[in-house]
């Protein structure tokens, strides 16, 4: 089973890119994907970014859990984490426009391998959150290595019509 035009533009080029990569389309985040496609004949919009802006003990964990439970939706957790608790409207202009760029690349599938190794080192939490791709990329053998690879990541995120991002002010 592949995926079609409606799905997403990205799918068929990312799942070969898997298949290349790694020697797996990873069938767990193309069922996932799968199940997320459209009810009617109408293509849907390519791809939808959801944004949560938040502040603490507000339910926003709730409701990422609740909009990550859906198949279709990949998962980015707290991208800002590894900055800690900052107000960016008062802090030094370099790093107001680091997040912004952190942000605006990873709404568009960008990682990149300061991020990733940043954030790696913050928590895993930010990639374990993604329950689909986590269970995908984890083994005992490489220790998760596949996980925080950009080329991996970047792919399996590209496989899904929606993305949830959590932002905590």
């Amino acid at each position: 089973m592949g995926c079609n035009a409606q799905f997403t533009n990205h799918c068929p080029k990312n799942l070969e890119l898997l298949k290349e990569l790694y020697g797996s389309t990873y069938d767990q985040l193309r069922q996932s994907a799968l199940q997320s496609m459209p009810l009617q004949s109408r293509p849907r919009p390519r791809s939808v970014q959801i944004i949560i802006a938040t502040t603490w003990r507000s339910g926003s964990t709730f409701l990422e859990e609740l909009l990550e439970s859906h198949p279709g939706v990949y998962n980015v957790y707290e991208p800002l984490m590894p900055f800690g608790m900052r107000n960016f409207y008062h802090e030094e202009e370099h790093d107001a426009k680091e997040a912004q760029t952190i942000i605006g690349d990873l709404l568009h599938c960008r990682y990149h391998k300061d991020y990733i190794a940043d954030a790696r080192r913050a928590t895993v939490e930010l990639f374990s959150r993604n329950k689909r791709v986590w269970e995908a990329c984890k083994n005992k053998i490489n220790h998760n290595a596949l996980c925080f690879q950009k080329k991996f990541l970047e792919a399996a995120c590209k496989i899904f019509p929606w993305s949830v991002m959590k932002l905590r002010s």
